[in-house]
């Protein structure tokens, strides 16, 4: 079973503690997929920006990078630029969900980074004990992103779920 954690926002959502204590559970599956489940997790770490509404930097903790902090990329989807409304609302939308959260990665096995040098993946979220959810799927379901199926990477959005058990 995999644990990603708990949330690391100051009151004022300015700063992030990202020293994980003893009682904090964060547990990778060794990079391994969860039986049944069409993702593997290959880095656990914790949202220190979100820069648009399909941009992220992240603080590694376990797996890929551990100890870095680096720009992910949402697989697979496109936000409008952030100078627009309907941009800075995909901005705060995901802000507000995840930033602070401890989020899994299933990183592009074909190509981890983009042009750019963010790494391209798919990210996922703990909700509860036994359920994670693909935030690249929320953000399409919520309509704050479009589906933009590259194809220079492992996913297939068109077969994304929104939420998965992994009790």
């Amino acid at each position: 079973m995999i644990i990603l954690g708990v949330r690391y926002v100051s009151t004022l959502n300015t700063s992030i503690d990202t020293t994980l204590s003893s009682t904090d559970q964060v547990t990778l599956s060794n990079s391994q997929q969860i039986q049944g489940l069409p993702f593997s997790i290959e880095c656990v770490g914790i949202v220190t920006y979100v820069e648009d509404g399909d941009t992220i930097n992240i603080k590694s903790t376990e797996g890929f990078r551990v100890g870095e902090t680096f720009p992910v990329r949402f697989a697979d989807i496109d936000t409008p630029p952030k100078s627009t409304s309907s941009g800075a609302n995909a901005k705060s939308a995901l802000n507000e969900l995840i930033y602070g959260e401890v989020i899994g990665l299933d990183i592009n096995d074909l190509k981890n980074y983009d042009k750019y040098g963010r790494v391209v993946a798919v990210v996922y979220l703990q909700i509860g004990d036994s359920t994670v959810m693909n935030v690249n799927k929320w953000l399409v379901d919520n309509r704050y992103a479009n589906i933009w199926d590259f194809d220079d990477n492992e996913f297939n959005p068109y077969a994304w779920q929104l939420l998965y058990d992994i009790s």
